[in-house]
């Protein structure tokens, strides 16, 4: 039902790494990689997401928010694809870095799998809780200045999204 997460995808595809014991600044450049490189795609995934969950709509009001959010995710993957891990991976603090869950990232779940509107909803509300939480450990894992702040915006409009989507979700169960 649900595709394998694409990090650990990834994780596999590098050999394995085992990014706890080995800090090293170009095994932390690779797990960067993996982990900007996860986040576009979800960033990606979202954008149409919320495309589709607007065509389901009914309500105009729903629908207009869906789709301004799936435009801010197009701008986050635009945003992310400005970001050098390989400038970036120099910058990491290997303890707080290794804090950084690959497991957190969210899950690409084919659009075709979803029940109803109600299980999209409760999908999208979770993953951006997510996404927050893992640009808020990214920014706390790098020093750089500006790639810090990036993080630290995208995890703030993160929780707006999340936000946004459980008031529009409550609109959509008729409640106020």
């Amino acid at each position: 039902m649900i595709e394998k997460n694409i990090a650990k995808d990834a994780v596999n595809e590098v050999g394995g790494l085992d990014y706890a014991n080995d800090a090293s600044m170009h095994d932390s450049a690779e797990k960067l990689k993996i982990i900007l490189e996860t986040a576009i795609r979800e960033e990606e995934y979202f954008y149409r997401f919320y495309q589709v969950l607007s065509d389901l709509q009914s309500d105009e009001d729903v629908k207009n928010s869906l789709l301004q959010l799936s435009k801010q995710e197009k701008l986050h993957s635009e945003k992310l694809h400005t970001l050098s891990f390989e400038k970036l991976g120099a910058n990491i603090v290997p303890e707080l870095f290794d804090l950084v869950d690959l497991d957190s990232d969210v899950v690409l779940t084919p659009m075709s799998e979803f029940e109803d509107l109600h299980t999209m909803f409760k999908f999208a509300i979770k993953q951006e809780a997510l996404a927050k939480g893992t640009y808020s450990a990214l920014a706390a894992a790098i020093n750089d200045e500006s790639a810090k702040q990036l993080l630290l915006n995208l995890a703030q409009e993160e929780e707006m999204h999340e936000q946004l989507l459980v008031a529009e979700y409550k609109k959509v169960r008729g409640e106020k």
